[in-house]
């Protein structure tokens, strides 16, 4: 599936953020199957680039060389061994993604929409679906009120369009209306875009700590915490 999930635009139409109704429940499902698979590709580029990888890698690549094996059977045995790989962690990656779908992503109107502190909005682009993002509440390490990010996805036709910009101001503006006094979000090691939005709009780094897992370990994830502190009127 493309993501054009509502139909294609072109040009740089100013984003829109709106609150999340029924009829996008299957577009929003849809887009958030869609990204997981694409950020199972970005985490197998990652795997390549691992030391611990690279080395068996290239072990396989010199056999030729030393005779050991043809260069068809040594091409063979490369090409297996990657899509192999390549199946494994997007069938690891759609594992997860299906807990997500039962979870918060079943009923996503009385998850976020009829719970106190909880809501959940799309971006849009010329009035097409373009990403999607929820928040809800969280406490502190010290007990202070603070808000999370959750499933903040945009699709990759409407990225570099300020969307994930206008969403993520949307949660602030809704966090501080709250009385709370920070955001949180998280991005993995898979997710250089995803830092660099959040850096940009003047999210801090808190902590890094690597999923848990044995899969996860092996693709060397880790997950970093960034923090928004909302500036306290006097």
């Amino acid at each position: 599936m493309r993501c054009e999930l509502a139909g294609q635009s072109f040009g740089m139409p100013s984003p829109k953020v709106r609150i999340y109704n029924d009829y996008d429940y299957f577009t929003v499902r849809k887009l958030f199957i869609y990204l997981v698979k694409e950020h199972a590709n970005t985490a197998f580029i990652h795997l390549l680039q691992k030391s611990y990888v690279c080395s068996p890698l290239l072990v396989v690549l010199l056999l030729p060389v030393v005779q050991v094996l043809p260069p068809v059977a040594t091409t063979l045995t490369l090409a297996v061994i990657l899509v192999w790989t390549w199946f494994g962690i997007r069938y690891m990656f759609l594992c997860d993604a299906r807990l997500i779908l039962s979870d918060d992503l079943l009923n996503i109107k009385a998850y976020y929409m009829n719970r106190d502190g909880y809501r959940f909005w799309v971006g849009e682009s010329e009035g097409k679906f373009a990403g999607m993002m929820g928040i809800i509440p969280l406490s502190g390490p010290d007990g202070e009120n603070h808000m999370e990010i959750r499933r903040l996805m945009v699709c990759r036709i409407h990225r570099r369009k300020g969307i994930a910009k206008a969403l993520c101001k949307t949660a602030i503006d809704f966090a501080r209306k709250r009385g709370c006094r920070a955001v949180i979000a998280q991005a993995t090691s898979a997710q250089p875009i995803a830092h660099k939005c959040l850096e940009k709009l003047g999210f801090t780094q808190t902590r890094t700590f690597q999923q848990p897992g044995t899969w996860r370990e092996f693709l060397g994830l880790t997950t970093t915490i960034y923090q928004y502190t909302i500036p306290q009127r006097r």
